[in-house]
């Protein structure tokens, strides 16, 4: 079976009468979007109520035909349906609540989030699960500048996550170092960010190669911590390392490729500014 697609469908599907639902395959309009995925053409209407049914089993909400996620709303709309069901077991309904609360945050709708997360964090045993709330609440908990909350929350999460073995757990260990960088750039301390996206890049390295996304994506986060506290020779090194292996890997018109484009540029500048080159 093909991966997901990580790419999100396109935002705000409007909703039609004149599409059959390729689940149901009835024309009711009540909850009947056009365009929710990458489905285009007449296969592209879907009822929230079937996608949640077909997503519930999945564990996951992404269209079964084109693998792409759907949209943020859409998304939000299907969870909570799912979590409208009578006949969902347990397990699955908390997923559900999990992943809620990750998209609620990342439209930074940050009460509903903290709700929903919390509401989950309590009827969850699941190593994991527990790990990825905290993670997301340490998100919404750093945007309200509530620092040392959100770092306990990813103490006890990184501790969580240490249990599990090396294989399956680096990933997760990775990702709660990024939410400390991100910790540390809301504070301003883009050193001690630097420094610890250095140690992940290692990780990344050492577990998935120099190649894998995660690792580039990683660099190019070291590199804009270098610009933000000045070292604009160190983030030019890494640019010249980075920037050839991205373009190889994701192609020039890949969004992470022209973020790096525009990083480069950016630090660029500041080293002409330094030089004195700028006056």
């Amino acid at each position: 079976m093909s991966a997901v697609r990580e790419r999100s469908a396109p935002p705000e599907p409007p909703e039609s009468s004149a599409l059959t639902c390729r689940i149901c395959l009835e024309e009711e309009p009540e909850g009947l979007l056009r365009q929710a995925c990458g489905c285009r053409g007449e296969g592209n209407g879907i009822h929230i109520s079937c996608a949640a049914r077909s997503c519930a089993g999945e564990q996951n909400v992404f269209c079964k035909v084109c693998r792409m996620r759907f949209a943020l709303p859409v998304a939000e709309r299907v969870y909570r349906d799912v979590l409208d069901l009578d006949d969902v077991p347990d397990y699955v309904r908390i997923g559900f609540q999990v992943q809620l609360g990750e998209v609620l945050e990342r439209q930074g709708r940050d009460a509903e989030a903290h709700a929903e997360l919390v509401a989950a964090l309590g009827r969850t045993n699941d190593v994991i699960m527990q790990g990825r709330v905290l993670k997301t609440l340490a998100k919404v908990l750093t945007r309200s500048g509530r620092y040392s909350e959100a770092g306990r929350h990813l103490d006890t999460a990184e501790r969580a996550f240490a249990t599990l073995p090396l294989e399956a757990g680096w990933q997760w260990l990775a990702g709660i170092r990024f939410n400390r960088v991100e910790v540390y750039e809301a504070k301003g301390e883009y050193h001690a960010a630097a420094e610890l996206l250095r140690a992940v890049v290692v990780t990344n390295v050492e577990q998935a190669g120099e190649d894998a996304h995660d690792t580039m994506v990683a660099r190019g986060k070291l590199v804009l911590m270098l610009h933000k506290s000045g070292d604009n020779s160190s983030a030019s090194r890494e640019l010249q390392q980075l920037m050839p292996r991205a373009l190889r890997i994701l192609g020039g018109r890949h969004p992470d490729y022209l973020q790096l484009a525009i990083l480069r540029d950016m630090v660029d500048g500041a080293t002409v500014e330094e030089s004195g080159g700028g006056e």
